[in-house]
């Protein structure tokens, strides 16, 4: 079962998701800010995050860039969600070894399903229910 991330200072918008992720079948955990998020991946490890990029005391373009550096952490895929205009989000992570997608908010999360299969796909992991 894949372990999925969820970073989003909105706390309703993050258990939505992640409420929406395990009935889909997925290990899902957030975090309602980058520190938390830094505190909890040490110890548990996701297959893919998703991302807010606008929040409180710091970027999530930051954040991923951060995993990037990290060898160990730079190969997990991550799903950019934000209120900001896709071509904005594109623009600052241009070049990323890391593999990233972008979706807008409001998100509809059959589409969020859709990229998640995809890239865990991609990468080997499990794919929540089949």
């Amino acid at each position: 079962m894949a372990k999925i991330a969820i970073v989003d200072d909105d706390e309703s918008i993050a258990l939505a998701i992640k409420d929406f992720l395990e009935n889909e079948g997925f290990e899902a955990w957030h975090a309602l800010d980058l520190n938390q998020f830094f505190a909890l991946i040490r110890d548990n490890r996701p297959d893919l995050v998703i991302m807010d990029i606008q929040m409180p005391g710091g970027s999530g373009v930051t954040a991923i860039k951060n995993l990037q550096k990290s060898t160990d952490l730079a190969a997990i895929p991550v799903i950019t969600l934000s209120a900001m205009p896709l071509a904005m989000q594109k623009q600052w992570l241009t070049g990323s070894p890391t593999t990233v997608r972008y979706m807008e908010k409001p998100m509809d999360l059959k589409s969020l399903l859709k990229e998640i299969k995809e890239l865990l796909s991609e990468g080997g992991q499990g794919s929540g229910k089949d």
